[in-house]
């Protein structure tokens, strides 16, 4: 396996470690955490490790030149941009819960 294949790999793994931890922030909120669970930390704090986690390894792609596009970045927060207008739209997002 090359370095640009584990890394990829490793990228997917932390990506789904960060799906899961953002999924039971919105599901008990981000300053809970589980008493019966081994994590003694809230979910914001676990959610922020996994988040810095995915970014090491974009930035380590990145040098190998897979990673950012400035153009591409721009271009999607663009379009979530438009769906959170949207979703609002819809009654779905109340500026009360953007702030969250």
């Amino acid at each position: 396996m090359t370095r640009q294949e584990l890394l990829l790999v490793i990228l997917m793994e932390e990506s789904c470690e960060l799906a899961q931890t953002t999924s039971k922030a919105v599901r008990f909120g981000v300053n809970e955490w589980h008493k019966d669970n081994i994590d003694t930390e809230p979910n914001k704090v676990r959610m922020n490790k996994e988040f810095n986690e995915v970014l090491a390894l974009i930035e380590m792609l990145d040098e190998l030149g897979l990673a950012r596009s400035p153009r591409l970045i721009k271009a999607k927060k663009e379009k979530v941009e438009k769906f959170l207008l949207y979703s609002e739209k819809c009654g779905v997002l109340s500026p009360e819960q953007e702030k969250g």
